[in-house]
């Protein structure tokens, strides 16, 4: 008795310290594994639809569509950072260098001596027989071994706005100043300051081009610090919500950059008149010898200096910006740089105020003598998930004014944006079925490839407004790839490295093209249709949609 009694004894006795041990660990553990768990969620609710909150929530700045609207909130630091030179070209450059992004820093790798890559597609072939050769850095594309970039200890970084804005339109503004012809000296900065050495960089300057023509007029983004919820912004608790704008439009000073030297053309001369023959001696004996005269009339030759020269107005902030409701009332916005109730990322300026999303219709800035307005993202009413072979011209007339959104945010035409997501979906928001897994929504997005791009947030592909923009944003980074719609839309079906793989290049002609996009892009996925048959009819689908929102 005595035995089991104390056997009896020890066992409890060890229980309790068993007891006793776990529960200390679990007094003492608890709160660190709380604050474990609470960084977890964190993490999950800001790397979704968190990349929609300003900087000092996570470090970057929220997508806004275009590169162009994109790179306008840095204008304050363009025009601080490099007195001279026109702001539209400082943030042409940076518009090409980071999309606007602080923290776009772009790749460089080369695949042998003759096929090299930069940015997304340099980062996805690494390993694949691609080596890296350097990366570039922040706003303006600083690479590391061209330009002695700061220490941590000195508690900057190359993301440092104002750092890296003065430092790399700094050296172009030096550029320019030692070499005035712009087509030239665009390519030595490229070389010079943003890529590594040895990198090819001939086509740099003609990518400029265009983003220059682009701020002839105004530019303007809008977004809102909300989640989405149920095809809408949500608004918790009829509780407001920031929304923010970044604009300009080119109303200040006038400015010239010469592109190329001038060229003098001259006419060709005309020559009129008789041709003769006269007979002359020299001598006894000697032979005639016959000569040509030649009486010619006319005129010198007229000569005209032709000027390759780029010209613009400086780009200025608006004076205003508002938000119309639908009960036709306006709530004005405030600019950052005036009041510091404007929450925004350190360097950024923005105008901003809280509202009820779901009552906004429209927003609009105003500059002396020049408007525009924007449409506010529209709330889808009603889903057409359950409709099988719509119309093309009911579908699209339903989705119309997301897809001219979308085309707004973008640049894509609203035509191939409609063509695309009846050839992806019939309009159908829900096709695909799974929403968090493969292909889904209007556009057919999937998630690996909805991460990538400029505006993905927690939910995006799950929501017709968003979902389109991100398809667009799709479109437009192929377009960007190989300047043409069509191989846009082949890419957009088969994947860039698809349409690469079979030798097309950027610029080809579509016939050419085809002819090498005779494949099925992995048709164990259910794909029936080739490349280019696929591209016919999108092509062939914007032509219905054209000629019915004509």
């Amino acid at each position: 008795m005595d035995d089991w009694l104390e056997q009896r004894l020890k066992g409890e006795a060890k229980r309790r310290w068993w007891l006793w041990l776990l529960g200390g660990g679990l007094v003492t553990a608890g709160p660190i594994l709380g604050i474990v768990l609470i960084v977890i969620v964190a993490a999950v609710f800001l790397g979704g639809f968190g990349s929609g909150i300003p900087g000092p929530v996570t470090g970057t700045s929220p997508p806004m569509g275009t590169s162009t609207a994109r790179a306008i909130e840095w204008l304050p630091a363009v025009d601080a950072s490099a007195p001279g030179l026109p702001n539209a070209l400082g943030l042409a450059v940076i518009a090409q260098a980071s999309g606007g992004a602080v923290y776009g820093d772009r790749s460089y790798c080369v695949q042998g001596t003759q096929e090299q890559s930069s940015g997304l597609r340099c980062r996805s072939a690494l390993g694949h027989g691609w080596k890296n050769l350097g990366e570039s850095y922040g706003l303006t594309g600083i690479n590391g071994k061209d330009v002695t970039l700061p220490s941590h200890a000195s508690g900057k970084s190359p993301h440092t706005v104002r750092w890296n804005v003065s430092i790399g339109l700094g050296r172009l503004a030096h550029t320019l100043a030692t070499d005035p012809v712009l087509h030239t000296a665009l390519s030595r900065f490229h070389r010079e300051t943003q890529t590594p050495p040895g990198w090819v960089s001939s086509g740099y300057a003609v990518t400029i081009r265009p983003d220059l023509a682009s701020y002839r007029h105004a530019q303007m983004a809008a977004w809102a610090m909300a989640p989405w919820s149920a095809s809408r912004y949500a608004d918790p608790n009829g509780e407001r919500d920031w929304i923010f704008v970044v604009a300009a439009a080119p109303v200040g000073p006038a400015w010239t950059i010469e592109w190329a030297p001038p060229t003098t053309v001259c006419s060709p001369v005309r020559n009129t008149g008789t041709v003769g023959e006269t007979v002359t001696k020299s001598g006894k004996g000697k032979k005639p010898t016959p000569t040509k005269t030649v009486t010619t009339t006319g005129t010198k030759p007229v000569c005209h200096v032709v000027l390759h020269d780029l010209t613009g107005h400086a780009l200025e902030l608006p004076v205003r910006v508002y938000a119309t409701l639908k009960n036709g009332h306006t709530v004005g916005l405030h600019d950052s740089a005036l009041d510091s109730a404007v929450p925004v990322w350190p360097g950024g300026t923005v105008f901003g105020w809280q509202v009820h999303l779901h009552q906004v219709q429209s927003v609009t800035a105003e500059w002396p003598g020049v408007t525009d307005t924007m449409p506010w993202p529209p709330i889808s009413g009603q889903g057409l998930g359950k409709v099988r072979h719509v119309p093309v011209t009911k579908a699209v007339a339903h989705w119309w004014r997301d897809i001219q959104v979308a085309s707004h945010k973008t640049g894509v035409p609203a035509d191939w944006i409609a063509s695309t997501m009846m050839v992806e979906s019939g309009g159908q928001p829900g096709a695909g079925g799974n929403g968090f897994a493969g292909a889904f929504g209007l556009m057919q997005v999937e998630p690996a490839i909805a991460r990538r791009l400029p505006g993905y947030t927690l939910g995006a592909r799950q929501h017709p407004a968003e979902n389109l923009v991100l398809g667009a944003e799709l479109l437009r980074e192929n377009y960007q790839i190989f300047h043409s719609w069509r191989l846009a839309s082949a890419g957009y079906y088969g994947g860039a490295g698809a349409v690469e793989g079979a030798g097309v290049t950027p610029g080809m002609s579509w016939n050419q093209a085809a002819r090498r996009l005779n494949v099925v892009p992995a048709p164990g996925a259910g794909n029936v249709d080739t490349l280019a048959q696929y591209v016919e009819i999108v092509a062939s689908t914007a032509r219905v949609v054209a000629q019915f929102h004509r």
